[in-house]
């Protein structure tokens, strides 16, 4: 008589479908998971951006803007004369697209106005006051930068 060791290939499947919906149904529940941490990451990164610009204004004793829309954000310097220009598409701080599935919301003193840019950013380190926030459709408001007076970013993020 015979001993069988081992699994059947039909055993193995079931065992991989089991798994496979099991997987399925967790990715599920957590729905947006991927979107949300994606909108997370990307306020971090505009939070450096924005720094980055800061220090560039400072640097070049220039003042500079950035324009914020719907679709992306681009930095503008302020030219004597000619007044706003934006950086050439070559430059670090050329036109720059929001990821998709990010909704990004900006509130600041500035905003709506064609002629300037949404957040000011002056030679001293000065900057508009604004107000960010970064999300998904299902939150809108996961993560909220604060711009401050002074220069300063606070990042504030929901847990819920």
């Amino acid at each position: 008589m015979r001993v069988n060791r081992g699994f059947t290939l039909i055993e193995v499947l079931v065992v991989i479908i089991i798994i496979s919906i099991i997987t399925t149904a967790s990715l599920m529940a957590f729905g947006d998971f991927g979107a949300s941490r994606k909108a997370t990451v990307f306020a971090e990164q505009f939070a450096s951006y924005v720094k980055l610009v800061r220090q560039r204004a400072i640097l070049e004793m220039s003042t500079f803007g950035i324009n914020v829309s719907n679709e992306g954000y681009e930095t503008l310097r302020y030219e004597e004369g000619i007044t706003w220009q934006a950086r050439s598409k070559t430059s670090l701080f050329r036109w720059q697209n929001f990821p998709a599935n990010v909704l990004v919301v900006l509130k600041s003193e500035l905003k709506n106005n064609d002629k300037s840019p949404d957040i000011l950013i002056q030679s001293s380190g000065d900057m508009t006051p604004f107000t960010a926030s970064f999300g998904t459709k299902a939150k809108p408001e996961q993560t909220i930068l604060i711009g401050q007076h002074n220069g300063d970013i606070l990042i504030k993020d929901k847990k819920s």
